[in-house]
């Protein structure tokens, strides 16, 4: 059973009490992320903010130092952890249901009484930098910020999470303490529970030490999708690809399972068609596959692949050449059932993760404003049909919204794309034939 209740401060508290386990996992979820954050100079400037206050969550409060809180997860095997995204950061633990208690103790202390000290700021700093640095080096990281920034050009949905080095050098201990008080300390709050926890003494802790809640004034603007074909140069070995449309934001769990099964057979799985038509068949790549993600107004789906450069045409072709098929003549039966199975068999799997469960209440009531049980998820799941499926590829595969992006270290396809064959679909003719734009990298550490 799924409790979803709105304690008197204003937290609001999903909790997924499960008797046999001895697990508690909780999460405390801000819907503050680097969507929300701006560069304006020294002392005007946010970019990267969220992710520097998820660190200074962690460096002490007014009675327990990092080192306590760390000792104190620890102790019993446990951990605290925590993430930023692009509209929300969540901190995190998991332990001994035996000790559920303590634990929400601590993590309402580190929420509410955070001293942002001025020294571990200054310690922070650097580790923070370091972490900037290093994700320069990941290739698949920097293709996909590449991909976003290319078809969300300026806008702040795009930019880099932690903020590049050179806006990171206009962030100040003040502005970051000011936005935890707005957004953290004060703003709204959804925590979500599961495993071994006693429902009423959980409400009453969270009552207790976290103090009443405000509705957070944050905008959210409109986003401009730009279609297209772009490269980016890059010192990486690998090419790399993304092939990406724009899709509505999810409304509903019937579509976010509609588009888990449409990605279990496009591109999500080993058996599924981009993995066996661009590996096992024709051995142009190690990684392809297909994905979703969504925000409040919008998602993407898309395709990645990473290969040698010197397939990057054929990987192109081979690609086109599924959408077509996909957009022709839909998925079948057998695939519609393949899919459906993998996506309950994934479900079945994961119930037993305690972590998982709090993660999928959090993600539900941010993604569509409720939370739903098993028994519902399969129900709906069960009530699939192929033609619902199918609309997807239909409606939203649109060669004349499409993006692509190619990362390597030369443009191999700037003078190819007119010598492949002719399709039917005259938006795909017209992508072919547009040239590419290529991206350079601005003072910010931003493509554009």
């Amino acid at each position: 059973m799924i409790i979803n209740r709105v304690l008197k401060n204003g937290v609001r508290l999903l909790a997924e009490p499960v008797a046999e386990t001895g697990v508690f996992a909780a999460g405390f979820w801000f819907p503050y992320g680097s969507r929300f954050e701006v560069f304006g100079g020294k002392g005007r400037s946010t970019r990267g903010a969220a992710h520097f206050i998820e660190h200074m969550l962690f460096k002490g409060t007014s009675s327990m130092s990092s080192l306590d809180i760390a000792k104190e997860f620890e102790k019993y095997g446990g951990y605290v952890n925590a993430f930023t995204e692009r509209e929300m950061v969540c901190l995190h633990c998991l332990v001994p249901g035996t000790v559920f208690e303590r634990a929400l103790e601590i993590l309402c202390n580190m929420v509410s009484d955070s001293v942002f000290s001025q020294q571990e700021y200054d310690r922070e700093y650097p580790v923070i930098e370091s972490e900037i640095i290093s994700s320069l080096d990941d290739s698949e990281e920097v293709a996909l910020d590449g991909f976003l920034q290319a078809v969300y050009p300026g806008q702040s949905i795009s930019k880099n999470i932690a903020g590049s080095v050179y806006e990171l050098s206009f962030l100040t201990r003040e502005v970051l303490y000011s936005l935890y008080c707005e957004y953290f300390k004060y703003g709204e709050l959804t925590v979500s529970l599961a495993g071994s926890f006693d429902f009423d003494t959980a409400a009453s802790i969270l009552e207790r030490l976290l103090p009443a809640r405000k509705e957070n004034s944050l905008k959210i603007d409109d986003l401009i999708w730009r279609s297209g074909k772009f490269f980016l140069k890059s010192e990486f070995q690998q090419y790399q690809l993304f092939l990406g449309f724009p899709i509505p934001k999810l409304e509903n769990q019937r579509q976010f399972i509609l588009w888990s099964v449409f990605d279990s057979v496009v591109g999500d799985t080993m058996a599924s068609r981009l993995f066996q038509a661009l590996r096992e068949k024709k051995g142009l790549c190690y990684n392809v596959y297909s994905s979703t993600s969504f925000c409040r107004n919008g998602g993407i789906w898309n395709i990645y692949a990473g290969f040698p450069g010197d397939k990057t045409g054929e990987i192109v072709k081979t690609v086109f050449e599924q959408l077509v098929l996909l957009k022709k003549s839909g998925i079948s039966e057998e695939e519609l059932g393949f899919g459906m199975r993998h996506i309950s068999g994934e479900i079945v799997i994961s119930m037993t993760d305690m972590e998982y469960r709090m993660k999928r209440l959090g993600r539900q009531f941010y993604d569509y404003g409720e939370v739903f049980d098993y028994d519902c998820v399969f129900e709906t799941l069960e009530s699939v049909v192929s033609s619902e499926v199918n609309f997807l590829a239909e409606r939203y595969l649109d060669f004349s919204k499409a993006s692509l992006i190619v990362i390597g270290e030369k443009n191999l396809l700037k003078n190819k794309f007119k010598q492949k064959p002719v399709y039917e679909d005259v938006a795909l003719n017209s992508f072919i034939n547009c040239g590419f734009v290529s991206l350079k990298l601005s003072k910010e550490g931003y493509y554009g």
